[in-house]
This record gives C-alpha cells, sequence and structure tokens, in this order.
C-alpha cells in the first residue's frame, strides 16, 4: 500500500533536529549582530576623533576643558550635563552630526537647575554620531525618568587636561584613550583597581546601574578612540593602561 506524507514520529524527529539546529546558531547570530553593532559604534568613535582634532586645529591645539565651564559649583546630583560638555559641544559647533538630548528637552519630565543657573540634566537619548548604537533603546526611558540616572554613551577620560592645554603636552598619544563606551560622563578613577572593575560593567549586564542591560556581553570589550585619533576595540588592560594617563 502506497504511504502518503509523514508519520507522525518522523515529524517529531524533523522538528527535533530542526530545535537542535537553531539552539546552535542563535548563540552565533546574536554574537554576529552585536559585532556588526559594536562596528557601527566603533566607527563613530573613530569621527569623534577626526572632529576633536578639526576642533584643536581651529583652535590652536587647546584642548576643551572636560567640565563645562562651572565656576565655583560641582554637580551633586545629575552631572551629565556638564561631564559630556565636550561632545556636546562638537555637536553644536557643527564638527560632529547627531545630537545630546538630555530629560530638560522634555519640560514634562523634568526641568531642574543648578545653583549657578546652568541646566542640570540626565542624559535621555542621543543621535547620529554621539549615539552609541550598542545601548538598549527600551533602557534609556527607565534610566533617565525612573532610576534617576542615565546611559552615557561615551565617557572622557578625566585625567586628560582640565583646564586649556596643547595636544603637544599629552605625552603618550597612541595609548592614552580620549573617548571610550563608558557608564559615565567623565572617566574619573582613583586607582588602577578601580578601573579594571569597572571594565565588564559596560557591556554585562548590571543591575547595580539601574537595571542596565549591558552592551554586548558576548563580545568582552570595549570600543574607545585614543588621542592620537585611532580607535579600536580594547581589552581590560588596554583600558586600564589607556585611563592612567597621569598629565
Amino acid at each position: 500500500m502506497k504511504r502518503n506524507g509523514f508519520t507522525l514520529i518522523e515529524l517529531l524527529v524533523v522538528m527535533a533536529i530542526i530545535a537542535i539546529l537553531a539552539a546552535m546558531l542563535l548563540p552565533a547570530l546574536a554574537r554576529a549582530r552585536e559585532q556588526a553593532v559594536m562596528s557601527t559604534c566603533l566607527s563613530n568613535l573613530k569621527q569623534i576623533g577626526v572632529a576633536v582634532h578639526m576642533y584643536l586645529n581651529d583652535y590652536n591645539e587647546y584642548w576643551y576643558p572636560r567640565w563645562r565651564g562651572f565656576t565655583g559649583w560641582t554637580p551633586t546630583t545629575s552631572w551629565n550635563w556638564s561631564s559630556v560638555g565636550f561632545l556636546d559641544t562638537l555637536t553644536q559647533l557643527g564638527y560632529l552630526k547627531g545630537k545630546i538630548y538630555f530629560t530638560s528637552d522634555n519640560p514634562t519630565k523634568y526641568s531642574g537647575t543648578a545653583p549657578d543657573g546652568t541646566p542640570d540634566w540626565y542624559v535621555y537619548t542621543s543621535t547620529g554620531i554621539v549615539n552609541c548604537p550598542c545601548i538598549d533603546k527600551g533602557q534609556r526611558y527607565a534610566e533617565a525618568y525612573s532610576y534617576n540616572t542615565s546611559q552615557i554613551d561615551f565617557g572622557y577620560n578625566a585625567k586628560l587636561p582640565s583646564v586649556s592645554k596643547k595636544l603637544g603636552r599629552v605625552t603618550k598619544p597612541d595609548t592614552t584613550i580620549m573617548f571610550c563606551e563608558a557608564r559615565y560622563g567623565e572617566l574619573n578613577f582613583g586607582n588602577p583597581t578601580q578601573a579594571y572593575n569597572e571594565y565588564p560593567s559596560i557591556y554585562l549586564p548590571n543591575p547595580y546601574y539601574a537595571g542596565s542591560q549591558g552592551r554586548h556581553m558576548r563580545i568582552k570589550l570595549v570600543n574607545a578612540v585614543f588621542v592620537d585619533g585611532h580607535a579600536k576595540a580594547v581589552l581590560r588592560q588596554e583600558y586600564v593602561d589607556g585611563l592612567g594617563y597621569n598629565p
């Protein structure tokens, strides 16, 4: 007797094989996706490096201070606005395409000011070159409005000059990190151990930091651009050494 179709056992075997293959392929596909997004992030950092050097050429090689220019006041609550001032200024002056949006850009949510009248804002989101595409977009809203903190795209090496100082004063531009993926607007670690412990919290899910979902936990690297303008994904020790510049 001629049989049409498959038996139930045959269908179950085929489904089991497909499920096994999918389980094997999904992690590889997820890693490939993270790698693609990280490549975009690295390209953004490379362009930030170029923009900084354009800025320096226009301003006689003087660095922009890491703080936005506060006088006699140090932010105590939401200091994002001040510590990402360099990137924000580069977008406002047209050196970079994109924009950093702060919570005060939505007056129905938050509109705070510092004692000297300057904004006291959290980063809400970002676009263009100043955006780190590795950040889960769904987390940004909760970070800014629910957890009273925020997801920072790129942090600035706080050990670089905090007052205007020429580029030539940076003694190791090829190994000194300028900007990198970060949790904080300025990277100011008191000792190498702090930087060493901070490194994995950038790419791994981190409940401590307002339920952050991390960035690329399958690729345990951090993207960075150095003072000389080259950009790459750095290992843990490169991250520690790159932020250890002593002017």
